[in-house]
């Protein structure tokens, strides 16, 4: 594992002779080269979508537990009076 850029990326070796960089937080290939010392420039670039790891559940919301949900939400009264 390697770490660049604040994020840590894992090389792997192909078949082919190329080795490839795969970001481990947005598991995005950041790039594929013949030589492994290549990939240092594209990881230093590197920057993982905000948009995907939210779409992917990385920034899911969570209500904290103690939360008193009668201060966010409304007593129900009924119909409102016209």
């Amino acid at each position: 594992m390697h770490e660049r850029n604040g994020n840590n990326f894992q090389h792997r070796s192909n078949r082919d002779g190329t080795h490839d960089s795969i970001c481990t937080t947005c598991n995005f290939t950041v790039a594929s080269m013949r030589q492994e010392f290549e990939l240092a420039r594209y990881e230093d670039i590197h920057l993982c979508d905000l948009v995907q790891l939210y779409h992917a559940g990385q920034f899911a919301r969570r209500a904290p537990r103690d939360l008193d949900r009668s201060a966010v939400e409304p007593e129900h009264r009924g119909p409102a009076a016209t």
